[in-house]
């Protein structure tokens, strides 16, 4: 066994230009590699993954008001839907703040967990009474309402007035970030 050692440093000796070339391209090729191995299990798809984390919806349902209670709860069960949230009154309402006005699709939602569309709150807190709201963190900055804010809501007659009391982040909002 030695003596194999000791002809293989004489070759590695004489040839040292072939030696350092084949030791440089072996060690270039292992680094590429393992640097490969490497960045394809660490990345993923910046989506996908706040998709998992907030437990995003694939499908999104709209019934009619007149539509019956029985069949609204039975529709997971006749697509084979695995988890469902809902339902969720949703209503257009028109709010002016300042000198602006905004058309929004408001969801009642009792609570910002459940088995999909989770909703992470990133400032304030979750309403508790009526008159409260939370928004959207990318509707809040687009256009500059802050918790502590007062909506007055102008599509029903007895023009309430709302307090932002939170902002959220949901997956809809088409960022992955989720901070």
């Amino acid at each position: 066994m030695r003596a194999i050692f000791i002809k293989a440093l004489a070759d590695l000796r004489r040839r040292r230009l072939q030696a350092t070339v084949i030791f440089l391209t072996v060690l270039f090729a292992m680094a590429a590699g393992t640097t490969a191995v490497t960045l394809m299990s660490q990345t993923r798809d910046p989506y996908q993954v706040a998709f998992e984390k907030q437990r995003g919806a694939h499908l999104q349902v709209a019934f009619r008001p007149n539509t019956d209670p029985q069949l609204i709860q039975g529709t997971a069960a006749t697509i084979g839907a695995s988890a469902y949230g809902g339902p969720y009154p949703a209503s257009n309402i028109q709010f002016r703040f300042g000198d602006r006005k905004f058309y929004v699709d408001a969801v009642g939602r009792d609570n910002p967990g459940g088995a999909v569309e989770v909703l992470n709150i990133t400032s304030g807190r979750w309403p508790v009474a009526n008159d409260e709201i939370v928004l959207t963190r990318s509707f809040s900055e687009l256009n500059k309402i802050s918790v502590g804010d007062r909506l007055k809501v102008t599509s029903v007659a007895q023009t309430p007035t709302l307090t932002v009391v939170g902002e959220v982040v949901d997956i809809d909002e088409g960022s992955a970030d989720l901070s």
